[in-house]
C-alpha cells in the first residue's frame, strides 16, 4: 500500500491538494477522529493511508497542537 509523507498531498477534505506538512495539525487530528471509527475494510485507500500517516506522526502532531494553543504556531513536521 502506498504511504503518505509530509510532502504528499492531503487526499481529501478542506485542504485537499495541500502538502501534508502545510495542513494544520488540529485539522489532521479532527479528520483522523472522524475516519478512525470506519472499519478498515470499508475505508478508501486514501483514508487508510491518511490513518497510517497520523498514527506514524501522532506525537509530532499532538506537540504541534499543544504549542499552537500556547501561542507558538511553528510547524514541527520536516
Amino acid at each position: 500500500m502506498p504511504t503518505l509523507t509530509d510532502d504528499s498531498e492531503m487526499p481529501f477534505g478542506k485542504y485537499k491538494g495541500k502538502k501534508m506538512e502545510d495542513v494544520p495539525a488540529d485539522y489532521i487530528m479532527y479528520m483522523y477522529d472522524k475516519i478512525r471509527p470506519i472499519a478498515l475494510n470499508k475505508m478508501y485507500i486514501s483514508q487508510r493511508m491518511f490513518v497510517k500517516y497520523v498514527e506514524d506522526n501522532k506525537d509530532v502532531l499532538e506537540k504541534e497542537i499543544k504549542e499552537m494553543k500556547n501561542g507558538n504556531n511553528k510547524n514541527h513536521r520536516p
